[in-house]
């Protein structure tokens, strides 16, 4: 497949079957698109943006006639009635790959319809719903397409209002799921005593045996220290995550010293995502020890954290020890002045130093201006 269609906002009422197709590379006989770009723009007004209509006009022009890998409709204004529509081009015959509608208004009727579409789908490989009031009742939908649909290998539901009941199917669908790889479950609505429960879940999937996951994504969840390091003791065991998320939570010092000895273990993680926590100076202690028998790590974020420069210090040492770490976020602590000057040109004078040793230049410090 070659080519694809990007239309401007403005542009979106000329949508039709003869414009697509005049946009489109004849192989074969066949008219096919690699893809469809409609999103919108947190720039332009709400009227040029994609509604339900447009939606319907839309799958008139592509169903049975267009072949596309990739359909792009994030930012817009479409609601379940588009969604339903939309359902249609996931059916017989398989073609789409990527379906992008984030953002829209879809709730809980769009993503059954999306379910069910899917459940005898063999093309569609990454699904991104994230942005939509999907709910508990969205969630669970999901979930029995999970059971049923094993070509589908990206999953983003972050920022969908999943409740405990939705993350938990989810969850437990994707346990067993063989090709699932990128599974992202960003600020589901919890209440806090639904945390824990929530955080359960999370460590069986981690440790289910037929998990394929090499990317998680748990921000803005409300993890705490028990969650942590219940999540570290299947962390300390998996063999497929390569890069979690855990931004935006409420890990504080406890649960950076279990993520440390998970370090130390050296996993095949490697994308560590901790910004805006309370890990302070006690945790990037425990962290940084954990980086000195470390190989596998290579990307380290630490934005926001109350870290100060005696925190740096120790990163500092593990930084001596350490060959594979490449990237450190540390922008947003509370760092002095001359202590942001004077340990950032230790941290690059000394990888200058490894990286003439190794012919490598991919290692960088990412350091902002000083907080005060």
């Amino acid at each position: 497949m070659r080519g694809g269609l990007q239309l401007e906002p403005q542009q979106h009422g000329v949508i039709d079957q003869a414009f697509l197709q005049a946009h489109s590379h004849r192989i074969g006989g066949v008219d096919e698109l690699q893809g469809v770009y409609l999103a919108g723009s947190w720039s332009k007004p709400q009227w040029l943006r994609l509604g339900d209509a447009e939606a319907n006009r839309l799958v008139s022009s592509l169903h049975r006639t267009i072949s596309i890998a990739v359909l792009d409709l994030r930012y817009n204004n479409i609601s379940d009635n588009g969604t339903i529509v939309l359902a249609k081009l996931l059916k017989d015959p398989y073609t789409l790959t990527t379906l992008n509608l984030s953002y829209n208004n879809i709730g809980a009727k769009g993503a059954q319809a999306i379910a069910q579409a899917m459940h005898d789908n063999v093309s569609l490989q990454k699904l991104i719903l994230s942005g939509n009031p999907l709910s508990n009742e969205g969630g669970v939908a999901i979930s029995s397409m999970l059971l049923r649909n094993h070509a589908l290998c990206d999953l983003d539901l972050g920022h969908c209002d999943l409740g405990l009941r939705g993350l938990v199917a989810v969850t437990t669908a994707a346990a067993c799921h063989p090709n699932l790889i990128t599974l992202c479950l960003d600020r589901p609505l919890l209440f806090c005593h639904e945390v824990r429960n929530a955080g359960e879940h999370v460590y069986r999937l981690l440790s289910s045996s037929t998990l394929h996951l090499h990317k998680l994504s748990l921000a803005h969840v409300g993890l705490r220290h028990d969650d942590t390091s219940r999540l570290c003791e299947a962390l300390a065991c998996n063999r497929t995550i390569r890069d979690l998320d855990l931004c935006c939570n409420q890990i504080a010092q406890d649960g950076a010293f279990a993520l440390g000895k998970v370090l130390a273990l050296d996993t095949p993680l490697r994308f560590l995502k901790l910004s805006r926590n309370q890990v302070k100076d006690p945790g990037v202690w425990a962290l940084a020890a954990g980086l000195t028998n470390n190989r596998h790590l290579l990307t380290l974020a630490l934005q926001s954290n109350e870290v100060t420069g005696e925190g740096l210090a120790f990163l500092e040492r593990a930084m001596k020890r350490n060959n594979t770490l490449r990237d450190l976020y540390i922008w947003g602590n509370t760092l002095d002045n001359t202590a942001c000057q004077a340990r950032a040109l230790f941290l690059c004078v000394d990888y200058a130093q490894h990286v003439s040793q190794s012919l490598s230049t991919d290692y960088v410090v990412f350091l902002s201006a000083v907080y005060v």
